[in-house]
C-alpha cells in the first residue's frame, strides 16, 4: 500500500476515534453541541489559550505556543504551527496586533511577529519579573481602555516598587492581584488585590471585572475555610486573602467591612478559565453571562449577571459537565469570531484537546446578525466580543474612518440603545482620547445610569478642566453604582493634583455614610490617600454611625506602620449599642480588630489561634483589653450567626476574663449543631484564660470528640489540617485543664483517625491507655485503618500484644516499612517469608533493611526461597542496582544453597553488561532447579509495552467498588492520598479529569509529570539511599521528614546533598501483580473520591 495513503488513513483513524471519545467524555446543556476542534495530536496538555487576530486558536502547554489551522473552514483544526518555544507552557497570553503578550521563564514577556506570518521573529522582550506557574502570573486581556490587564496568583511575586504609575489605585498589596499597565509596557498600576490564585478574568460591556478565585481545600471544614467563588472585582479593594503559597488560608471572611464581598461562593473546585459572553449566537438570555470553569471537577458552569445595586446577583448554571471515562479537565475558554465557544482541556498531565461549542440550530438567537451593524458606525458600536482582538481587528479600522466627531453624535444620542451609547463612550476613550468637557458634562446628566457611570470612568482616563464639577455631582448620584464610579474615577485622578480633593470633601463625607459596602470601600481608600490637610478636614461630626466607621477604616489605612490604633479602637467601642442594627455592631466589631492589628498570620502561639489572636501586645495601651471585653460581651447574645462569631473571636484575641462565657459557649454545642460552628466555639473557649468547672469535663470531651463524627455523618471524613487543628484545641484545652486528657481517652468515640495525631503526643499512662484502646479497635472492627503513624502509637505497648496483629497487616504496603522496623528488631524464622517480600519491594530503604534481617536469621533450605534470591540479584542488574547489593545477595544465596559461585567481574554498570557478567548465577538455578525456575525470572523492570497492553483490556465499568476500597487501602495509595494524610494531592475528581488510562499511566509512571506543588525534598545520604518527602523540620542534628513510609529522620553527618527532588514521592511498581479485574475495581474506587 502507498506509504501516504496508509499514513492518511491511520490519521483518519485517530482522528475518528478522537472525535468519538470526546462525544462520549462530556454532557452539554440541552440546547447545545460540542464537536472536537483539536486533539492531542495537534496540542495536549494545553494550559491556556487566546484567539489572534484572524480568530485563530492559540494554545500552550509544556514547551509550546502553537496556532491551529482550520483551514478547510470544517470547524476543526487541520494542523498546528508553533508560534514558539517555552521551556514550560504559560498560563496567559494575549495577542495584541503583531505582538504576542504572555507569562513565561518568570517574567513578562512580548514576542514580536511583524510580518504575521504566525512565528515569533525572535525571542521576546522582557517587561516585569514576575513568577509563573500554578500560583504565578495567568490570563491577560486588553480592556476597554486600550491598556492591558493581568491576573495573578498570591505566589506571582508582586512587589512596589513595580507599580510605577502615580495613579495606581494601590501601592502595596497582599496575596493575589489584578494589574493594569499600558500598551508599551512602561507604565503599571495595582487596581484589586487580595485574591488567592484566580487563573483568568473578564470584563462585561458595563466595564465591569469579574473573576473566579480558588479555595483552600486543605481546611475544608475548618471555620476558616474559603471556597472557590466569584468576585465582581472593585479597583482599589482588598478581597481577603492575604497569605503567599497554597499551605495556609486566614483570609478575611466576605462579610468584613475592610473586605469586598463575593457575588457567589461556588465551593469546591480549581478555578480556571473565565469569559463574558458578549457575541449574539447563543440565546438572548444568555447575552452577557459568564462562564467559568472548575478544573477540579470537570464542570463549566454558566452565571447570568443581572444588575443589583452597585454590584451583581448570580446563581449558576450547569453547562457542561464530564461523563464516560475519558477524561475532560478544562483549562481556558474563549468565544470565537461567530459567537461559538472555544474550550482548551489539559494540565498536569492530562490530555489535551480543544471543543468547539454551539448552540443547536433551533436554539440560536436570531437575527444573530442585526440590523444596526449594516453601516460602519453600526459595526462599531454593535461589535461582538469587542475587546477581543479579532473583534478589533474588524472595528478599529472603521472608528479610524468614523472619527471622533460621529462617536460623540452615538453617544449623546439618546434613541440609541445604552449598550452602543455605551460603546461610543469606550471607543472614544481608546482611541480618540476621551471625551471632550461639553461632551462630559452632557452625558454625566443623562438619564441613564450606564452612561454616567461610564461617563465617569472616561473622566477618569482624561480629566478635562470640569473633571471635578462633574465628578463631585456624579459622587452624589442617585444609583450607587453611579457613585462607585465617580469615586474610583477620583481615586484616579487624585494624584494628578492633590489639592483638587478639597473641593469634593463633602461629597466624599456623605458617601462614607452609604449603606452599600461597594460605595463604603472605595470612599475609605480614597480617604486613605488624602493629603493630610484634606484629611484632617473631614467633619466627623456630620456622620453617621456607618460613616464613623468608615473614617475609621480610612485612618487605619493612612498609618499602615501603626500597629495598634488604640484611639480608633476606643472611638468604635463608644458606636456599639444592643439596640442597632446587627450588621452594623458587625462592621464595628470587625474595625476594631483591623485597629489591633488584625490576625496573627505571622507568629501565631498556634496555627489555630492565628485568627484569634492580634500580633501586637496591649500592655502598652493599659485598660484597652478590659473595655474591649465590657462592651463586646453583650452582643454574644446575638442570633446573628456572623456577629456572634466575630465578638468570641475578638473576645479570645483580648484575652478577655469571662468565666461565664466560656460555659455559655459550651452550653450552645449540641448533636445537632454545625462541627464548623462547634469548632469555632471550641477555639474561642481554648483561647479565653478561663476554665470550664470541673463537673463540665465531661461536656467538654464529648464536644471535642463528637466533633468527627457529625463530619463523617455528612459523608466526608476530615482533612490533614482539620486533624492538626483538632490536635491544636485538644492540647490547648487539656494545657488549661490536665484531668480533660483522661475523659478523651475513656469517650465512647475515641478512637477514630483523627483522634491519633493527638494520642500520639500523649506520654505516659495516658499513652499507653490510648494505645490499648487503639489496639482493641483494630481486633473488633476488621474495617479499621492501620497507619505508621498508629504503629508508632502501638510500641508504647509489650512486643508479644502487637506483632501478631502488625503481622495480619502486612498485605498493607503503606505500613509495611513500619511492620518490617518490628519485626526486623526479633528477626524470627516465622517472618522469613515476609523479609523475602519486602526484598522485592522497589523501597531501597525497605529491601536493604530486608536484607539485612536476612542475612542474620537461620539459612533456608528451601529452593523457593533460594528463587527470590535469584529475581533480587536480576532486579540489582537493572539501572537503579548497587554492586554492594549484588555481591550480598549473591553471598546470601551462596550460604543458603551451599553452592559456592565463582567470582563474577562485571565489565560496566550497563545493565546488559551485568546481565551477562552475573548469567552464570542464573544459569545455575534454571538447571539446578527447573521446576521452580519461572519464580525467579521475573527482572523487576516495568515494561510499558505489556502495561499499555493490559490496560487497553480493561473493562473500566465492571469493577466492584468494596474491592476497590481496600486495593486503595492496601497498595499503599490513601497514605498519602487520604484526607488524614495528604502528602500527595487530593484524588477528588481525578476521574472526571483523566482518562482511566492516563490515570492509570500516571500511577504507572509516576516521574513522567510532578506538580510543582509535589516537588519534595531529596536527601542523598553516604550510603548511597536516598529518601524523599517533605521536610517536617530542622533538627539541630539532622533533618526530620515526612515521607509516604512516615516520619524519617536523617542524621546530618549522613546528608551528602540536599535538591529539589525531580522523582515524585509515589514509588514505582504500586500496580504490581494486580490483573485487569483488580485494575477495574481500583478505578471504581477512584471514581467514587
Amino acid at each position: 500500500m502507498n506509504s501516504k495513503l496508509t499514513g492518511f488513513i491511520l490519521l483518519f483513524y485517530i482522528f475518528t476515534l478522537c472525535q468519538t471519545d470526546s462525544a462520549e467524555s462530556i454532557k452539554v446543556r440541552d440546547g447545545f453541541e460540542a464537536t472536537l476542534f483539536a486533539g492531542p495530536e495537534l496540542a495536549d496538555d494545553i494550559y491556556s489559550m487566546t484567539l489572534d487576530a484572524n480568530g485563530r486558536v492559540v494554545v500552550s502547554g509544556r514547551g509550546y505556543i502553537r496556532i491551529l489551522h482550520d483551514n478547510d473552514g470544517d470547524g476543526r483544526a487541520d494542523k498546528a504551527i508553533q508560534f514558539a518555544r517555552l521551556d514550560r507552557g504559560t498560563m496567559g497570553m494575549l495577542f495584541d496586533g503583531s505582538h504576542l503578550w504572555t507569562v513565561a521563564n518568570r517574567a513578562l514577556l512580548r514576542y514580536e511577529d511583524a510580518n504575521r506570518d504566525g512565528r515569533a521573529d525572535g525571542p521576546p522582550q522582557q517587561f516585569l519579573r514576575l513568577a509563573n506557574g500554578e500560583h504565578g502570573a495567568h490570563a491577560i486581556r486588553k480592556g476597554p481602555d486600550g491598556w492591558l490587564y493581568l491576573v495573578g496568583g498570591n505566589d506571582t511575586g508582586f512587589s512596589p516598587s513595580q507599580f510605577n504609575s502615580p495613579q495606581t489605585p494601590l501601592s502595596k498589596i497582599e496575596g493575589g492581584a489584578i494589574i493594569r499597565f499600558s500598551p508599551d509596557g512602561k507604565a503599571f498600576e495595582a487596581l484589586s488585590c487580595g485574591f488567592r490564585n484566580p487563573y483568568d478574568f473578564d470584563f462585561n460591556w458595563r466595564g465591569d471585572l469579574f473573576t473566579y478565585d480558588s479555595d483552600t481545600e486543605r481546611t475544608f471544614y475548618l471555620p476558616w475555610y474559603t471556597p472557590t467563588r466569584l468576585y465582581h472585582a472593585a479597583i482599589g479593594g482588598h478581597h481577603g486573602w492575604r497569605m503567599p503559597g497554597y499551605k495556609r488560608s486566614w483570609a478575611r471572611p466576605g462579610y468584613y467591612a475592610d473586605t469586598v464581598p463575593d457575588l457567589y461562593k461556588v465551593g469546591r473546585g480549581s478555578p480556571t478559565g473565565v469569559a463574558v459572553y458578549s457575541h449574539r449566537l447563543i440565546p438572548k438570555e444568555m447575552h452577557d453571562g459568564m462562564f467559568i470553569l472548575d478544573w477540579t471537577f470537570g464542570n463549566v458552569w454558566f452565571y447570568p449577571m443581572q444588575p443589583a445595586n452597585a454590584s451583581y446577583q448570580t446563581s449558576p448554571q450547569l453547562f457542561i459537565s464530564p461523563v464516560g471515562t475519558d477524561g475532560f479537565a478544562p483549562s481556558d475558554i474563549e468565544v470565537g469570531r461567530e459567537g461559538e465557544l472555544y474550550i482548551s482541556i489539559g494540565g498536569r498531565g492530562t490530555k489535551g484537546s480543544v471543543f468547539r461549542v454551539v448552540p443547536t440550530q433551533k436554539n440560536r438567537n436570531r437575527p444573530n446578525i442585526p440590523p444596526s451593524t449594516a453601516t460602519p458606525l453600526g459595526s462599531v458600536l454593535n461589535a461582538p466580543q469587542p475587546l477581543a482582538e479579532w473583534s478589533r481587528a474588524q472595528w478599529q479600522p472603521l472608528a479610524k474612518q468614523i472619527g471622533a466627531g460621529r462617536l460623540v453624535e452615538a453617544a449623546l444620542n439618546v434613541s440609541r440603545k445604552t449598550k452602543a451609547r455605551v460603546r461610543a463612550i469606550e471607543v472614544l476613550t481608546e482611541m480618540f482620547n476621551g471625551l471632550d468637557a461639553e461632551t462630559a458634562a452632557q452625558l454625566a446628566k443623562d438619564g441613564s445610569l450606564d452612561i454616567r457611570a461610564r461617563t465617569a470612568w472616561a473622566i477618569s482616563r482624561f480629566p478635562e478642566k470640569n473633571a471635578t464639577k462633574l465628578l463631585t455631582r456624579l459622587a452624589l448620584d442617585s444609583e450607587d453604582y453611579v457613585r462607585v464610579k465617580a469615586l474610583e474615577a477620583m481615586l484616579h485622578i487624585l494624584p494628578i493634583d492633590p489639592s483638587e480633593s478639597t473641593k469634593w470633601l463633602k461629597e466624599l463625607q456623605q458617601n462614607f455614610n452609604q449603606t452599600s459596602i461597594r460605595v463604603r470601600l472605595v470612599s475609605a481608600r480614597l480617604a486613605s490617600k488624602l493629603p493630610e490637610p484634606e484629611w484632617q478636614k473631614i467633619d466627623l461630626e456630620k456622620l453617621t454611625t456607618q460613616g464613623e466607621v468608615t473614617a475609621a477604616t480610612a485612618a487605619i489605612w493612612r498609618k499602615p506602620d501603626t500597629k495598634i490604633h488604640a484611639n480608633v479602637a476606643r472611638k468604635l467601642l463608644s458606636l456599639i449599642s444592643i439596640n442597632q442594627d446587627a450588621n452594623l455592631n458587625l462592621d464595628i466589631l470587625r474595625t476594631i480588630i483591623l485597629a489591633l492589628g488584625d490576625y496573627n498570620l505571622e507568629r501565631p502561639s498556634r496555627e489555630s489561634f492565628t485568627g484569634y489572636e492580634i500580633p501586637f501586645s496591649l500592655t502598652e495601651h493599659p485598660g484597652l483589653a478590659e473595655a474591649i471585653a465590657i462592651q463586646i460581651a453583650p452582643l454574644m447574645d446575638t442570633l446573628h450567626r456572623d456577629l456572634h462569631r466575630e465578638a468570641g473571636r475578638l473576645l479570645a484575641m483580648v484575652n478577655a476574663q469571662q468565666p461565664e462565657l466560656v460555659v455559655e459557649l459550651l452550653n450552645t454545642i449540641t448533636p445537632e449543631t454545625d462541627p464548623v460552628d462547634d469548632f469555632h466555639k471550641l477555639i474561642v473557649t481554648a483561647k479565653l484564660p478561663s476554665t470550664f468547672p470541673d463537673t463540665d469535663l465531661p461536656r467538654l470531651a464529648d464536644a471535642l470528640m463528637s466533633l468527627d463524627t457529625k463530619l463523617q455523618s455528612r459523608g466526608t471524613r476530615p482533612k490533614l489540617n482539620w486533624t492538626m487543628r483538632f490536635v491544636d484545641i485538644a492540647q490547648a484545652h487539656v494545657g488549661k485543664q490536665p484531668e480533660l486528657a483522661k475523659q478523651l481517652i475513656a469517650h465512647d468515640n475515641f478512637p477514630t483517625g483523627s483522634h491519633l495525631a493527638y494520642a500520639r503526643l500523649l506520654s505516659g499512662e495516658e499513652r499507653i491507655a490510648a494505645a490499648r484502646r487503639y489496639l482493641s479497635a483494630m481486633k473488633t472492627n476488621p474495617e479499621f485503618v492501620c497507619s505508621i503513624d498508629l504503629i508508632d502509637l502501638f510500641d508504647s505497648l509489650p512486643v508479644d500484644t502487637i506483632l501478631p496483629v502488625l503481622r495480619k497487616q502486612w498485605a498493607n504496603l503503606s505500613i509495611r516499612p513500619a511492620i518490617l522496623q518490628r519485626l526486623a528488631k526479633h528477626s524470627m524464622t516465622e517472618d522469613r517469608s515476609l523479609f523475602l517480600d519486602a526484598l522485592l519491594s522497589r523501597d531501597n530503604n525497605l529491601a536493604n533493611t530486608a536484607l539485612a534481617v536476612l542475612k542474620r536469621t537461620p539459612a533456608s533450605k528451601e529452593p523457593s526461597d533460594w528463587s527470590l534470591l535469584v529475581r533480587k540479584l536480576k532486579r540489582e542488574c537493572g539501572t537503579k542496582g548497587k554492586a554492594s547489593t549484588r555481591k550480598e545477595i549473591a553471598a546470601l544465596l551462596s550460604a543458603w544453597s551451599g553452592h559456592a559461585f565463582s567470582e563474577v567481574k562485571e565489565k560496566s554498570n550497563q545493565p546488559a553488561d551485568l546481565f551477562d557478567a552475573w548469567q552464570p548465577v542464573f544459569n545455575w538455578f534454571s538447571e539446578a532447579h527447573p521446576t521452580i525456575a519461572t519464580a525467579a525470572a521475573d527482572t523487576g523492570l516495568i515494561d510499558a509495552a505489556k502495561w499499555e497492553t493490559t490496560l487497553a483490556k480493561v473493562d473500566w465499568g465492571s469493577g466492584d467498588l468494596s474491592k476497590g476500597r481496600q486495593l486503595f487501602v492496601n497498595r499503599a495509595c490513601q497514605g498519602c492520598h487520604s484526607d488524614s494524610g495528604a502528602l500527595g494531592p487530593s484524588l477528588s475528581g481525578a476521574a472526571k479529569r483523566f482518562s482511566p488510562e492516563d490515570l492509570f499511566r500516571a500511577i504507572l509512571f509516576p516521574n513522567r509529570d510532578i506538580s510543582p506543588l509535589y516537588q519534595f525534598n531529596e536527601y542523598r545520604l553516604r550510603n548511597g539511599d536516598v529518601h524523599v518527602g517533605r521536610t517536617a523540620f530542622y533538627a539541630a542534628d539532622g533533618v526530620v521528614l515526612r515521607t509516604g513510609a512516615g516520619i524519617v529522620r536523617l542524621n546530618q553527618a549522613e546528608i551528602v546533598s540536599q535538591q529539589t527532588s525531580r522523582r515524585s514521592i509515589m514509588p514505582e511498581g504500586l500496580l504490581e501483580g494486580l490483573n485487569e479485574s483488580d485494575l477495574a475495581d481500583l478505578y471504581q474506587h477512584l471514581k467514587s473520591l
